[in-house]
């Protein structure tokens, strides 16, 4: 619902901070719960690299609201949100075969916890980190500037 008098700006970033941080405020008490039982049964030790991990995975799914959200400011219908998401996400996993790209997807966050095996660096991860908060940062205005022209 778009009351008269407030800009279309307004509701669509209200909807993104509200998105964002519900994902942010469950993200953490996931995490929190989870860390709590593994350090009380297995000890602080055994957990090294666990917060970069969660990072990763939190800024995966800030990358992936944010698509949400921009597909939801251009499309009709919550199919056409759907498929639009999983197109975005479609062409990630297919580009994520070129070698090449792999370090820049933001698919690559999803393999945050090898930092806490010792597989993977957190400097392995800095192309991808930079191309999901750039796409983050596009998604987000892409989605402002379409709602701001959708007839409701």
């Amino acid at each position: 619902v778009v009351t008269k008098g407030l800009s279309r700006r307004k509701v669509f970033l209200s909807k993104m901070i509200t998105v964002l941080g519900s994902w942010t405020v469950m993200f953490a008490l996931y995490f929190g719960v989870t860390y709590g039982y593994t350090a009380y049964f297995w000890g602080e030790d055994k957990v090294e690299g666990i917060f970069f991990g969660a990072f990763a995975y939190w800024l995966l799914g800030v990358f992936v609201l944010t698509a949400l959200l921009m597909c939801s400011a251009a499309a009709n219908s919550g199919g056409q949100v759907l498929m639009g998401t999983g197109i975005v996400f479609l062409v990630m996993f297919f580009l994520n075969y070129i070698p090449k790209l792999q370090k820049f997807l933001p698919l690559r966050l999803m393999n945050g916890l090898q930092v806490s095996t010792g597989a993977l660096q957190t400097g392995d991860f800095t192309a991808a980190i930079i191309f999901a908060g750039v796409s983050t940062v596009v998604f987000g205005i892409a989605g402002t500037l379409m709602f701001d022209r959708k007839m409701l």
